[in-house]
């Protein structure tokens, strides 16, 4: 338990450390008003901050990536249906193993089973980032969805999250951008550390405080990739400072002595990882570290506790919300997504435009259908039937989205649902959601929905200027408790600025 706690908490970091490095640069991009491959590769050329920018952002997903892929064998191999196939143990370091119990399946034979067979000796050689394995597997599920329930809701939101990041590996690092990028990074490795704007970039923590591994895995990044694991190791060493153990018994303990124990417990891990924080920035650049990994401030009022209301800290303010977009200038409308170089040079698409463009590589069971997003106009539940979408050329979208949506009864429901108020009273609390009305109620307004092999979905807002947004899919129960609806309304609050006054029900609705 203390270990996965210790993990966990490593891997939030580092998964906020790469995605927030992403968004930085993409928006940076986009206030640059650069939307093309080739503009961005003249660009960083010229300017080797904005390179060390580009260079440090990947080499970070990359180790994010690498870092999630050596903790999947350990949570599919605690998964009740594959347990049997694995024995795992210790060294005397105390670094987890995973191994196939021989005995078992010379016995059972993975009980007939390709799949199982398939997923046992992947888990038992899984390394770097797990390319071939998921590959693999999104085909075996799509061949068979059922085989998903053999994975436990923490092994499928595990797959969901490398599912998001080897998207972002295969469209951008693979692509043809991505590799004219690490090729012009490598060629000035030779002028080492000191090359301009390299270590300002690239390193948020003050070098002289590394602590770590001697020898480097794997640097597909080169220096950039040292810098970033040197970072990642002196950074588990604090996380593997952090222990629950003497929290334990309390939590255990009497229901009413629970939240104060579970307040403690998070307080002093607040508190030493943010202490160490400061212990590693760079000189001038106090709060960087917690910032790159997304801390809490322990001495912050606002900062979150175990009440009924836990989750209103995590939300904005109702009053004057603006979306968390980032428009290009007037005169080249940025369309937020990920830059990539074809054969023959193209802008940069939408989320729906690499969707429709891609759908012919992913499973097809029917037609691709696309709903029209709502504004002035009303977005009735009935009929279920929606427009068809033939055509896979880019889509016209609009710059914003709608500041107010026109909902039938229904659908207006789920967004009031989600989006309720922490102020109402509990009688007015309702129960759980179904995650399929959600996906219904975000499609009516005209996002896109795009599965992965894991569990997380991505929504793709019709407009030019809005980010997409993902979600974990709830497993093996489609179901949404109270405390996850509180998690998704705040996020949708964050990202879109919408609240409950957002919706309304629609004139022509039943």
């Amino acid at each position: 338990m203390d270990d996965a706690f210790k993990t966990r908490t490593l891997n939030l970091a580092l998964a906020h450390m790469a995605w927030s490095s992403a968004a930085d640069l993409f928006e940076h991009l986009a206030r640059m008003g650069l939307t093309t491959a080739s503009a961005i590769e003249r660009a960083y050329k010229k300017d080797t901050a904005l390179l060390w920018q580009l260079v440090s952002c990947f080499a970070k997903v990359e180790f994010l990536g690498c870092n999630l892929v050596g903790k999947l064998s350990q949570v599919v191999s605690w998964s009740e249906h594959f347990r049997p196939y694995f024995k795992r143990w210790r060294t005397a370091q105390g670094l987890a193993k995973v191994e196939m119990n021989m005995e078992y399946i010379n016995k059972n034979h993975f009980n007939e089973s390709l799949f199982d067979e398939f997923v046992v000796r992947s888990m038992a050689d899984l390394e770097g980032t797990g390319a071939a394995f998921f590959h693999t597997l999104t085909m075996k599920l799509a061949e068979d969805p059922s085989q998903i329930n053999k994975f436990s809701a923490e092994a499928f939101e595990e797959i969901g999250d490398i599912a998001a990041y080897r998207e972002f590996h295969t469209q951008v690092v693979d692509s043809a951008f991505g590799q004219e990028l690490r090729k012009y990074a490598l060629s000035l490795d030779s002028l080492g550390y000191t090359k301009s704007d390299f270590l300002p970039q690239v390193s948020f923590m003050d070098p002289s405080k590394y602590q770590g591994r001697p020898t480097f895995l794997k640097p597909r990044w080169g220096d950039a990739s040292k810098v970033v694991q040197a970072m990642g190791d002196t950074w588990q060493r604090v996380t593997w400072g952090i222990s629950m153990w003497d929290s334990i018994p309390q939590l255990l303990g009497h229901p009413m002595h629970m939240p104060r124990a579970f307040d403690t417990m998070w307080y002093q891990a607040d508190l030493l990882m943010w202490n160490a924080a400061k212990s590693l920035d760079r000189p001038g650049e106090s709060g960087r570290v917690a910032k790159q990994f997304g801390l809490v401030n322990p001495h912050s009022p606002t900062r979150p506790t175990f009440t009924e209301f836990v989750f209103k800290s995590l939300e904005p303010s109702t009053r004057a919300i603006k979306p968390a977009t980032t428009p290009a200038p007037a005169s080249s409308p940025y369309v937020e997504t990920i830059p990539i170089v074809a054969p023959t040079e193209s802008a940069v698409k939408s989320g729906h435009a690499f969707v429709a463009e891609s759908s012919e590589n992913r499973p097809k069971s029917k037609k691709k259908t696309k709903a029209t997003a709502a504004s002035s106009a009303t977005a009735n539940e009935e009929p279920d039937h929606v427009d068809e979408v033939t055509s896979d050329e880019p889509e016209n979208f609009p710059v914003a989205l709608p500041t107010h949506y026109k909902l039938g009864k229904r659908l207006l429901k789920v967004f009031q649902r989600v989006l309720e108020d922490d102020g109402a009273e509990p009688a007015e609390k309702k129960g759980q959601l179904r995650w399929g009305d959600f996906e219904r109620a975000m499609r009516r307004i005209g996002f896109d929905v795009v599965q992965t092999a894991g569990s997380s979905v991505r929504f793709d807002p019709p407009a030019q200027t809005a980010r997409p947004i993902t979600f974990h899919r709830p497993h093996p129960d489609s179901i949404l408790s109270p405390h996850m609806i509180k998690w998704v309304g705040a996020r949708l609050k964050r990202t879109y600025g919408w609240t409950t006054a957002s919706f309304a029900q629609g004139i022509e609705a039943e």
